[in-house]
């Protein structure tokens, strides 16, 4: 075997092995920031109460400070669905005569 064919060997399997690693740790740095999959942002988004449950498994709020926090955002929450279903329903259907007619429009803002 000569010199420029063991040269050749030892290159191209250097670029193999090197091409082989770049692509692992590309493909770890992807995996573990969230970068590069389809489901990352559904996968990443938490709720504010299961913010909360982290920060108190951590250790980094008391037991007070996680029960008031926690009354405050369940009621947020209860405050945000009851405004949801009591919004009202308007009918912003406007017959062929009120288009052509301003003041018709006017009178029927101003019923509303």
């Amino acid at each position: 075997m000569s010199l420029a064919t063991l040269v050749s060997f030892l290159l191209g399997t250097g670029f193999v092995l090197t091409s082989i690693y770049l692509i692992y740790t590309l493909g770890e740095y992807s995996t573990t920031t969230g970068r590069g999959s389809f489901d990352s942002e559904a996968e990443n988004a938490s709720s504010p109460i299961d913010l909360l449950r982290e920060q108190y498994a951590m250790g980094e709020i008391t037991d007070e400070e996680f029960e008031h926090r926690l009354n405050t955002l369940l009621q947020l929450e209860d405050t945000d669905q009851q405004g949801q279903s009591e919004a009202p329903q308007y009918n912003d259907s406007i017959d062929s005569t009120a288009s052509s007619d301003p003041t018709a429009e006017l009178n029927m803002e101003q019923s509303r």
